[in-house]
């Protein structure tokens, strides 16, 4: 069975089973009761008060003058920075949330800059917020909601009892005094713990539902930073992908360039955009009669006016080797993103988009690529025979972000396709909270444990002291059985605590 630890508690030490679905289908059933009494009790003072919005009505012309730039509702996304902005007076704010050329195509966008007024104007801007449909935001966007405390939650969003108990089944919240502490501990031959219990809570695979993430040093990321180049499998519809995360930019114009000693030129190709991975909008086909110039270098510009998290170029036919492969030697995208302020949307422009991006300081924030030939979803999976290759680096490496999560590991399991002659042998197991400070839970040296007949081994974690990390790592620091440094991994999966924050 699974239980519930109140994080105050002391005992950590709780053995429990792991989830059965009867059981979670309990949870959810208790999640949603819980639901109506945390709604009923934070909020039920809040209905009661009359919150009197400023009356700028009397301000005089001085106080006008003061924000002499015009803004456009239309353009909202584009103030994403705009202190002044931020600053307005209420009424105008009113006036300007108000408009029916209020731009809402990415509720989950506004919503972080109504969040930012309401740091200012706090209680002043509960109002501001009837501009969102509640239901049309991100499971992500809703907590933030909930753990603002600067507004009114019932003037911001009048039907906010009737809609939270779907959210709160997914995930349970508390008073912000507690935090839901989830625990599945290690029983011997399972292969089912935190990775599998949020899939469940998500109803689907936690990357593609993007609950979790998870990156690594792949093989076609060097062709995209301009220092490497990349040749995937020989598969039809070979591609490679990149995830922009929430700069989601407006790309108008992309290149391709061939290395001397790549002669195997492709001939076909989409260039595609997506937001979920599943439904993609052709942006640019590439046919025979188009061709590269005498540099080995394609590139092409076209209007567009659609967003998109994810690129995909897609071969579509043979290469002119007859093959099906995706070859290049470096590719660059161009455009701009909202999230861009002008002078950086003008470089990325001019220089690529994923370079300024990368170079920014939040690192969590770069630019992630990868290929057909990169299964990093299936991680999660524990039926999948295939099996995750990193490209050829030292220190390769899969890292898994729980973002609004927290794990303390006891146990973790590694799994790896039974016909892998590269097997694993030397890694570090590390948590971190930032991507900079990495904390080691484990680590091994000259370990055969994978090299067993189901090629799958269970190792404890040695953490002097009970500790959560947002993102885990899984990180090879020697040579692997086959003398290389590429990271083969078919499944992993974790067990411990699963902090909900």
């Amino acid at each position: 069975m699974t239980q519930d630890i109140d994080r105050s508690s002391e005992e950590d030490d709780v053995s429990v089973d792991v989830l059965s679905r009867s059981q979670f289908d309990a949870d959810i059933m208790e999640a949603e009761q819980n639901a109506t009494n945390f709604v009923s009790r934070i909020y039920s003072q809040k209905v009661k008060l009359n919150i009197p919005l400023k009356d700028y009505s009397n301000s005089s012309s001085d106080d006008e003058d003061t924000h002499e730039k015009k803004y456009e509702p239309s353009k909202v996304y584009h103030y994403h920075h705009d202190k002044l902005f931020f600053n307005l007076p209420i009424k105008q704010l009113e006036e300007f949330f108000t408009s029916p050329e209020l731009n809402k195509s990415k509720p989950d966008r506004l919503l972080r800059i109504l969040i930012r007024i309401s740091d200012v104007h706090q209680f002043d801007s509960s109002s501001l917020f009837n501009c969102l449909d509640f239901n049309s935001l991100s499971r992500r966007s809703k907590v933030a909601i909930l753990e603002n405390q600067n507004i009114c939650h019932q003037v911001a969003f009048p039907n906010i009892l009737d809609e939270l108990c779907q959210t709160l089944s997914e995930k349970r919240h508390h008073s912000h005094s507690k935090s839901v502490l989830k625990h599945i501990s290690y029983d011997s031959g399972s292969q089912e713990g935190l990775n599998s219990y949020i899939s469940l809570l998500s109803r689907g695979n936690a990357y593609l539902k993007g609950i979790i993430n998870i990156t690594s040093n792949t093989k076609c990321s060097k062709c995209f930073n301009k220092s490497g180049s990349f040749e995937s499998e020989d598969k039809p519809n070979s591609c490679v992908y990149i995830d922009f995360g929430l700069y989601c930019p407006n790309i108008t114009s992309y290149q391709i360039k061939m290395n001397e000693d790549q002669t195997n030129i492709m001939n076909e190709w989409d260039f595609s955009g997506s937001n979920d991975l599943l439904q993609w909008d052709i942006i640019h086909s590439k046919t025979k009669r188009d061709s590269f110039n005498r540099q080995r270098i394609f590139t092409v510009t076209f209007t567009s006016t659609r967003q998109y998290r994810y690129f995909r170029l897609k071969v579509v036919g043979k290469n002119s080797g007859g093959t099906h492969e995706f070859i290049a030697g470096s590719i660059s995208l161009f455009g701009t993103s909202e999230m861009l302020n002008t002078e950086q949307n003008e470089m990325s422009k001019k220089n690529g988009i994923i370079q300024v991006i990368n170079s920014l300081s939040n690192i969590s924030d770069h630019v992630f690529t990868f290929s057909s030939d990169d299964h990093l979803y299936r991680l999660l999976d524990p039926e999948w025979t295939g099996a995750y290759i990193s490209s050829k680096e030292e220190n390769s490496f899969v890292c898994f972000d729980y973002f609004e999560k927290k794990i303390s590991p006891s146990y973790y399991v590694i799994k790896q396709e039974q016909i892998q002659s590269g097997f694993l042998r030397n890694w570090v197991f590390e948590g971190s909270d930032d991507l900079q400070t990495w904390t080691k839970i484990d680590s091994k040296e000259n370990n055969n444990t994978i090299n067993n007949s189901n090629r799958i081994g269970m190792f404890e974690c040695h953490l002097k002291k009970k500790q959560y990390f947002r993102y885990l790592r899984i990180r090879q620091t020697g040579l692997n059985a086959g003398g290389e440094n590429t990271l083969n991994l078919s499944f992993v999966e974790f067990f411990g605590s699963l902090l909900f924050l």
